[in-house]
């Protein structure tokens, strides 16, 4: 009889009664299911808005309205070519045992805090090799283009960091 070193479930079994077993052969593979590991696909224009530490809110389909909590813990250093993805591993409880390993879900990673800053619909701006352009109405009939330093973009928006202050004026459409 041999007796594993630590509890948990057996997510494998290689061995069955009575088969001879060579020393360093793997029996069994035993999992405490207590935390898991979720693996998310982040796009690499999303990347820089995550950090270790970031909190989560996970959804998986067989559970509706239930949501779950977990955090960042490590961001891999490494991109896939295709999907242009970067993974990140979140730490998630399973207390109760209700999650199993590889189901899928859906997160939603909790960014840092941004400061106030002007947003514009992505239409206003006339995007340049090396510089991005709004049109900023002076009134009465008057418009100048107004180079503007674009930031997070997000639903069809834009962050401004700088170019344009609250209150200015701009034109969203028909620019030519």
């Amino acid at each position: 009889t041999l007796f594993a070193k630590n509890s948990g479930t057996v997510l494998e079994k290689n061995v069955i009664e009575g088969q001879k077993i060579m020393s360093g052969e793997p029996l069994l593979k035993i999992s405490n299911l207590e935390n898991l590991w979720l693996i998310a696909d982040v796009y690499e224009s999303e990347i820089s808005k995550v950090t270790v530490g970031s909190k989560t809110s996970i959804n998986f389909t067989f559970l509706p309205g239930k949501t779950f909590q977990g955090k960042v813990n490590f961001i891999y250093p490494t991109l896939e070519s295709k999907s242009r993805t970067i993974k990140v591993r979140i730490d998630l409880p399973n207390r109760n045992g209700e999650l199993k390993p590889d189901m899928f879900a859906n997160v939603v990673i909790s960014g840092p805090g941004l400061k106030s800053t002007p947003v514009i619909p992505e239409n206003a701006v006339i995007r340049g090799g090396k510089k991005d352009i709004v049109i900023v109405d002076l009134g009465n009939g008057k418009f100048k283009p107004q180079q503007v330093m674009l930031g997070i973009y997000s639903d069809g928006f834009y962050q401004v960091l700088n170019g344009l202050s609250a209150g200015n004026k701009i034109v969203t459409s028909a620019q030519f």
